[in-house]
This record gives C-alpha cells, structure tokens and sequence, in this order.
C-alpha cells in the first residue's frame, strides 16, 4: 500500500512519472523486482516502465509509465556539442529520449547480438561515429563481415578487412594478441624497474559478422583451426583489456553455437536487439540474465523499429535505441580526423611533404619520376631514385599503374594515419 501522502503523479512529455516512497520495511528493488506485474496493473507492457531509485533513500522511487509504446516517435541523432558533453561513450537514446551508453571502453569489451535487419550495422556505426568525436586518439581495428557495413570508416581504420573468411579474423586476433604481448612486457618492465605503468593508445577491434569466423567445416583441421580461433580470441577478449585493447563482436546469429561459451563469457556490456525467443535472449545477455534486477526480455521488442535493443551493463538493464546518423555527418568526422593526424605530422617530414603536393596538384597517384625531384632526389637510375624515394618517405606501399610506377594518396595518408 502506498500512502497518498507519500506520492506525486505529475505529466512529463513522454509519459505519467509516479514518484512515490514504498511503505516501510520494504525498498526500491521491490518494486523493481516486480515491473511487470506493475505494468499489468496499468495495463501496458514492461516495456512502457523505466524507474530510477533514489540516491537519498532506499524507499523511494521513481516511475515513469511512456503514453505510447517506446520509440513510436524518432528522436534526432544528437549533435556534436552532446556527444562531447557525455560522460562516457553514447550507445543511443533512452525512452524519454535522453542519451545513455557505457562509461567506458578502457578495460570492456561488448557483444552486439540479435536478428538480421534489425539494426545492429546501423548501430554500430553510430558508436564509432561517437567514439571517433569524443574519445579521444585510438586506433581502430575493423572486420567488416558483411563486405560494406564498416566502409565508411575505411581512411581511418589502422587496419580495415572486409571478408568472411575465417583465416582473416583469425590473422587480425594474433596480430593484437601479439601487440597485448609487446606491451604486457613493457608493463613488467616497467614494475620490474619500479616506475610508472606505461600509457598504452587504445585499441578497439570491432567485427561484423562474428559467428561466420567460428564456424568450422568437415575436416579435422577445419575443426582444429576453428577450436584454435576461439582459445586465440577468448584469450584476446579477457587478457588483453589491462593492455587497453577492447573488443566489439557483432553477431546476427545468437544461437547457442553461434559464438562459443568461452568467448560469450568474457563480455562486460552486452547488447541485444530482437531475437525471436528468451531463450536466444540469454545466448546474448548470459545464462543467468532473466534472474537479474528488472531483465527486459528482447523477444518481446517491436521488430518494426530498427536499432531497438536492451542494453546490460553491471547488472542494469536499459531499453534503447541506437542513432541514425547522416552519411554526410559520418564522413565529415572521418574526414576531419584523417586531416588531424595528417597535420599532426611535422610539416618538414618528406611524408608530410609528398602529401601536401600531390593536394596542391589535385592529383590521387603520382609517379615515382615526378615525386623525386620535388623532394630533392636528382637520381638518374630510375631503380635507385625509387629505393632513395621510398626510404625518404619511410617505406610507404608502392604501386604501379599505366603510368608508370609511384605512389596513391590515399596509401601515403593510411601511412601516415598509421605512424601518428
């Protein structure tokens, strides 16, 4: 029984908010144990509920009833100036259509899980759209499954692969197990000589399609090479977090044999959007989700409404509903972000140099014999200006085109993304 005297309704713009002290002997997770029968007694779903508990007294709580199922209405992709001013990563908005996300990537990783076309590309997208805006430099590693999903972020990827192949997912894991190594060796070091930890720049390896680079085909060694990818991968998700790597898996598969248990299990932040049963359900969120305070179950989501999904991280569930961005607000901040490590470049290093000519001439490719000289090499044997030319620019990729053989803008800007 709550007392009349003890409880507000007032109007919001997205609802009813009910906030209300519960009698005593009793707190907040009582109600929030029981959100649904609640959402019964107003006869909605679970899904029209959000409550907030109180920071200054167990009893007391805050209920928000929506007027209409979540969602109905888009709300705006946020603007630069609201990204920047979260504290954390943003993920999407809420019901009332604040923004929420996780408070970190330093030491998490996420799993993204639920049906095909519901959202999760679209999604996924908007994060590294935040990430790239307000977290500062990292390097971003991207395996894109789906052959197009992550393209847009292409120029900015230290390492960008678009295939299905298993092989290639398996080569990306080693390679960041190996850079973990490096710098778990460096962290040694450095106790070893009792000095401060090492500042490692983060990493964040994000791939789409994950479940098609576990599976395995008839023989033995495929079996082998798949049991191998897994250990490889587990052990890239829980022990290379204190070496600042994180890992996003995107998997429209959430099916028990989908991603293996002992890589699902080294997941901090989980995120699921509609899956067709809880069941499938608990692949994404855990074994144990639906005995956790207040589950939100995401079979029950509206599949109609692209993005959706629940969101649960430290023990919370949250419904959101990943942004939309424009293409064009996507590529100005890719653009603007390749242009920053560019400049970050001193202007007086020939890599910095080649660059700036071939803006100035407009030009994607320039040939070897055309580069040399505008940057001081007068060799006359075409094999020794380009071994001088190469190592003057620190041994970019070359390439040879029907003009003869030079370099690609896009290939010196890649280069020196990836020595900044």
């Amino acid at each position: 029984m709550i007392r009349a005297d003890e409880a507000t309704v007032s109007d919001v713009q997205t609802g009813a908010l009910y906030d209300f002290l519960v009698p005593e002997g009793r707190t907040y997770e009582d109600v929030e144990k029981r959100l649904g029968t609640v959402a019964g007694m107003f006869q909605v779903t679970r899904l029209h509920l959000t409550m907030e508990r109180s920071r200054d007294n167990e009893r007391r709580v805050k209920l928000l009833k929506l007027h209409e199922p979540p969602f109905t209405r888009p709300f705006p992709a946020p603007t630069r100036q609201e990204i920047e001013a979260f504290a954390g990563v943003p993920l999407g908005h809420d019901v009332t259509g604040q923004l929420v996300g996780v408070p970190t990537f330093d030491k998490a990783s996420l799993l993204v899980a639920g049906m095909t076309q519901m959202g999760k590309t679209t999604l996924i997208n908007g994060l590294i759209t935040c990430l790239l805006i307000a977290y500062g430099e990292f390097d971003l590693y991207l395996l894109d499954g789906k052959f197009c999903g992550l393209t847009r972020f292409e120029p900015i990827a230290t390492r960008y692969e678009s295939s299905d192949d298993p092989a290639v997912f398996w080569d990306m894991v080693q390679e960041l197990n190996n850079l973990s190594d490096r710098r778990y060796e460096e962290i040694k070091e450095s106790l070893r000589k009792r000095q401060p930890a090492p500042k490692f720049k983060p990493v964040i390896f994000i791939v789409d399609e994950a479940a098609d680079f576990f599976s395995s085909g008839g023989t033995s060694e495929e079996k082998d090479q798949a049991k191998q990818i897994a250990e490889d991968t587990r052990s890239l998700v829980s022990k290379s977090l204190e070496s600042g790597i994180s890992t996003v898996l995107m998997t429209q598969r959430p099916s028990t044999n989908a991603i293996p248990v002992m890589v699902r299990d080294q997941f901090l932040y989980r995120l699921c959007l509609y899956v067709a049963s809880a069941g499938t359900a608990k692949v994404a969120l855990g074994d144990t989700y639906f005995e956790t305070v207040a589950p939100i179950n995401p079979a029950l989501l509206d599949p109609d409404i692209k993005g959706q999904g629940v969101l649960f991280t430290k023990g919370r569930s949250t419904l959101i509903r990943g942004f939309h961005f424009a293409d064009k607000f996507i590529w100005d901040v890719v653009d603007e972000k390749v242009e920053a490590r560019v400049e970050a470049l001193p202007e007086e290093t020939p890599l910095r140099q080649a660059i700036d000519l071939m803006r100035s001439k407009g030009v994607e490719f320039m040939t070897t014999p055309d580069m040399a000289p505008a940057l001081g090499i007068l060799e006359d044997d075409p094999v020794k200006r380009g071994k001088k030319l190469n190592e003057l620019l620190g041994g970019p990729p070359a390439h040879k085109t029907s003009q003869g053989r030079g370099y690609r803008l896009e290939d010196l800007l890649a280069f020196a993304k990836s020595d900044t």
